[in-house]
């Protein structure tokens, strides 16, 4: 039986990718860069952000601390980004089902509140593990596939839009799921092991409730 679902923030729960990449824009032209435009953010993006400014001109001396701290200012500045479709049924079903839910994200931490409390939604989540870089997040995920899921791994779902994360994340076992209307479009998504693609949340409660039939031995 599915034990525990992870989702990534940006992307599959959030609608994130204009005030994202217009904040981004403007630290770029904070630090004295050439701000990308929006339509250029897909084709830049890499899992390591601080590599990415460093591509991008960022002197060595800037650190992430500094880096995140303007983000954070110039993002604060915006309005909030609507949520995904179906986020809030999804996530009441889940809490129905006593399924655990748990964010494992590298989105700033204060905002993921903000948004779930803005939206009420904060009771259908369980833990929440944000603002790291990407290899901390990669090791978090494969801590609570662990955690929840020791023996059988398949009972743990991640969720995520970025073919590099799904791509990691199922090396450790668990039911890979390929977020298709994020930040990355499907085409990127060739050639990248996952077991299901998903163009909507709500398609997860049809995949869950096979996944417990087939877990169960009732599908063979």
């Amino acid at each position: 039986m599915i034990r525990l679902v992870l989702f990534d923030w940006d992307g599959p729960l959030y609608k994130s990718f204009r005030v994202n990449s217009e904040a981004l824009d403007e630290v770029l032209q904070h630090f004295g860069l050439q701000p990308f435009g929006e339509e250029n953010w897909h084709k830049l993006y890499v899992p390591d952000y601080m590599a990415m400014y460093r591509q991008m001109g960022l002197a060595e001396e800037i650190g992430r601390p500094e880096v995140c701290k303007v983000y954070e200012e110039k993002l604060r500045q915006k309005p909030f980004a609507p949520l995904c479709d179906h986020v809030e049924d999804t996530l009441r079903w889940l809490h129905e089902r006593k399924i655990t839910v748990i964010i494992v994200s590298m989105a700033l931490p204060g905002i993921i509140e903000e948004v779930l409390e803005k939206y009420n939604l904060k009771r259908y989540v369980s833990r929440i593990y944000a603002g790291m870089e990407h290899a901390q997040k990669l090791e978090i995920i494969g801590n609570l596939v662990q955690e929840f899921a020791p023996t059988k791994p398949k009972e743990a779902i991640y969720v995520d839009d970025s073919p590099h994360f799904i791509k990691e994340a199922e090396k450790f076992g668990c039911t890979a799921m390929a977020f298709l209307e994020g930040y990355h479009g499907r085409e990127e998504f060739l050639g990248v092991r996952h077991d299901f693609a998903i163009s909507s949340l709500d398609s997860i409660q049809r995949y869950i409730n096979y996944l417990n039939r087939k877990q169960s031995g009732e599908l063979k």
